[in-house]
């Protein structure tokens, strides 16, 4: 008699198990050594001995997903959303490329779209739209659930009331899409949806004047080699070629330290 077969179990879609306020913060140390890396070096800045084990291989995927990584093979590059995270021209441009970068996340962009705003969002809820309606395998769902709430609280998605009962917010006018980060990165020109209030700008001129715009360091044989910005706003689309010269410092500390250049980058 022939044994049944076993249903193979089905792993469900697939979302960034990293939270996206957890992301952000990597991105500003990752950030601090350049924009482009080997991958043993992302995974030394993240804190993993190697590129094998399973937990870098998930977050990296967690970056895809957030739209902050790009690259293949061992050279992998942030994205203009993740490097205005990193190094912001001011808070309102952090917390708008931290919008772009949760609407990015098409499973998380289509959850928020679907549910009402402004009511108490019950956690239970959450799971049954995850599993039902986005097919998430019913053993990730609390997974799920913790990222999405995590991540949309970072971005601003989302806040806690009085009671301390999740309630998803609308996206204000002056929230932003990828298109909006891209066309401030390509121009160096605010879109219409990211102009900032007069009375706000001013505000962050003033705050930003009285510390560097960019300032890292990246030691060197006895010392260190110092790169400082001292500006009131950095255009977003000199990220670009600030991005070359980082990487030519690198190897410029590399060659001084006389090691292998992920050896003489320390996280």
């Amino acid at each position: 008699m022939n044994k049944p077969k076993h249903q193979r179990q089905s792993r469900g879609i697939g979302f960034p198990t990293l939270p996206l306020s957890e992301a952000a913060r990597m991105l500003t140390n990752i950030g601090t050594y350049g924009f482009e890396h080997s991958a043993q070096t992302l995974a030394s800045l993240m804190g993993h001995k190697t590129t094998n084990s399973s937990s870098f291989r998930q977050r990296v995927a967690a970056f895809r997903d957030w739209g902050l990584l790009t690259g293949r093979g061992d050279r992998l590059t942030m994205t203009d959303t993740a490097r205005m995270i990193a190094m912001p021209t001011n808070p309102d441009a952090r917390q708008k490329a931290m919008q772009a970068s949760f609407l990015h996340c098409d499973i998380f962009s289509r959850l928020h779209e679907e549910i009402a705003k402004g009511r108490n969002i019950d956690r239970d809820g959450l799971k049954g739209q995850a599993v039902n309606r986005f097919l998430v395998s019913p053993q990730r769902a609390d997974k799920f659930v913790d990222s999405f709430i995590e991540s949309a609280l970072a971005a601003g998605m989302a806040r806690h009331d009085d009671q301390g009962q999740l309630v998803l917010l609308e996206l204000s006018s002056e929230s932003v899409d990828d298109e909006a980060v891209e066309l401030e990165q390509a121009t160096g020109e605010p879109s219409p949806e990211t102009t900032l209030p007069p009375t706000s700008t001013a505000r962050q001129a003033d705050t930003v004047l009285k510390t560097p715009v960019i300032n890292q360091s990246w030691p060197a044989g006895d010392g260190e080699i110092a790169l400082i910005f001292r500006m009131g706003t950095l255009p977003a689309a000199s990220f670009k070629e600030i991005g070359e010269i980082v990487s030519q410092i690198e190897k410029l500390a590399a060659s001084l330290n006389a090691t292998d250049p992920d050896e003489g980058i320390e996280s």
